[in-house]
């Protein structure tokens, strides 16, 4: 067993009875019986009923290898595939996995169960998920072909020209079909034409499919200075549920290679009080009951302990971020808002925030903010019509006291201002 799992020690985490039990239980004894290092098998993916992806990390680290395996004969044996023999015969990841845990080695092993699609013959994509490394393989077999193909030079053409000029008359403007070559080969009408079919459609889905990706790039290309410009300054104001931003800025940084570094903000930003926060917004994105913050944060408090008590394998940034509600989600199953909103809390950090929990969060701080506004307005009015502070009441004091009018002016009796026989006006004994 070590050659595919670590060691015989590991333990089904959360073993559920599914559907697809007998396939998952045949892989099992096969690996219980030490088969040593399996054969290759892509040559026979075809013939293939199902296929088992392996997917094998460190617990709450980074991953070590996927693998997938084929099973033969009475299912009894199984054999290695590669990914590109299961993506060329068009294989999907079916809704059924189990996981496996080995706390000796600190190793976590998730089996997942693909199968051929029945119904869509003709694939330009494959869903071979976890973490979906060539997704885009057909997207990038066109680039390659595009690429390769050399345009035609001027001795060329007139090779061409020539050529087609020795041609019998009526092969004259038409080149070679496949219906053509079918028939020479002795194929019937009825499976030429399907043939013919096939191969305009495929020629006609590179051709589209070499448009959008130099479209796309074409567009990548414009817009990934603009946002290498733009992006730095929206860290400086994340808003009210800061990590959800932060958590943006980094899925659109790794996707777009922008190369900015938000390991500051992610080592300023990650406190219990926002991780609380980050979690309440996607249960309440999710429906059902209330969560009490304050019992979130508990949580949160006990995982970011017991993360950081793990000294020698101490991690920063994205990373510590999802190993804290990592282990806020294993923590405490009995919690019912756990195993209800758990799959969605672990997508949104797998796959990135969804526009909906977005859009909600845009939503409470327009809202948070008109708050702020209109509070301001009013302690503004408060202040305005306070006493002390009204304009009319400092102008009429002012002019009182500039004027030496009292409360009883009208009371005091008239002083006589006519002159004294000297006149002089010095004596200080006259009003004059």
């Amino acid at each position: 067993m070590s050659s595919i799992f670590c060691c015989s020690s590991i333990k089904a985490y959360r073993p559920a009875r599914l559907d697809h039990e007998a396939k998952f239980d045949n892989f099992m004894r096969w690996t219980q019986a030490d088969p040593g290092v399996p054969a290759n098998g892509s040559s026979l993916v075809s013939d293939a009923k199902y296929a088992v992806q392996l997917v094998r990390q460190v617990n709450y680290g980074p991953q070590e290898s996927i693998r997938y395996f084929i099973p033969v004969g009475n299912n009894a044996a199984f054999l290695e595939v590669s990914e590109d023999a299961l993506l060329s015969a068009n294989f999907q990841k079916l809704n059924s996995f189990k996981n496996f845990r080995c706390e000796e080695h600190n190793k976590f092993f998730e089996l997942n169960l693909y199968q051929e699609n029945p119904i869509n013959k003709h694939h330009w994509r494959a869903n071979l998920g976890r973490p979906a490394r060539d997704i885009d393989l057909a997207l990038r077999e066109v680039k390659v072909e595009v690429e390769v193909m050399p345009a035609p030079s001027t001795e060329e053409k007139a090779t061409t020209v020539s050529s087609s000029q020795e041609r019998p008359s009526s092969d004259l403007g038409r080149e070679l079909s496949p219906s053509d070559e079918s028939h020479s080969a002795g194929v019937p009408d009825n499976q030429a034409s399907e043939v013919e079919v096939e191969f305009e459609f495929e020629v006609h889905e590179k051709k589209s499919l070499a448009q959008l990706l130099v479209t796309c790039s074409t567009r990548i290309s414009t817009l990934r200075p603009m946002l290498q410009f733009l992006l730095p300054g929206v860290g400086a104001s994340l808003g009210s549920n800061s990590l959800l931003s932060l958590l943006s800025l980094d899925c659109v940084n790794r996707e777009l290679d922008l190369g900015l570094n938000y390991e500051d903000l992610w080592e300023s930003e990650l406190t219990s009080d926002n991780i609380s926060i980050f979690l309440n917004s996607c249960i309440e994105l999710s429906g059902g009951e209330s969560v009490s913050l304050a019992d979130i944060e508990e949580l949160v408090d006990r995982a970011m302990v017991y993360i950081d008590s793990l000294k020698s394998k101490q991690v920063l940034g994205r990373t510590r971020f999802e190993n804290i509600i990592n282990r806020v989600l294993e923590s405490n199953a009995s919690e019912a808002w756990i195993s209800q909103h758990e799959s969605k809390i672990r997508q949104i950090l797998a796959s990135g925030p969804s526009e909906e929990l977005l859009l909600n969060s845009r939503q409470k701080d327009e809202e948070m903010l008109q708050h702020r506004t209109q509070r301001k307005d009013v302690e503004t009015i408060a202040t305005w019509f306070t006493k002390g502070h009204h304009p009319l009441d400092d102008d009429s004091e002012n002019y009182e006291n500039d004027h030496y009018y009292g409360s009883n002016w009208e009371n005091e009796q008239m002083k006589d201002y006519t002159a004294c026989d000297k006149e002089c006006g010095y004596c200080g004994n006259c009003d004059y």
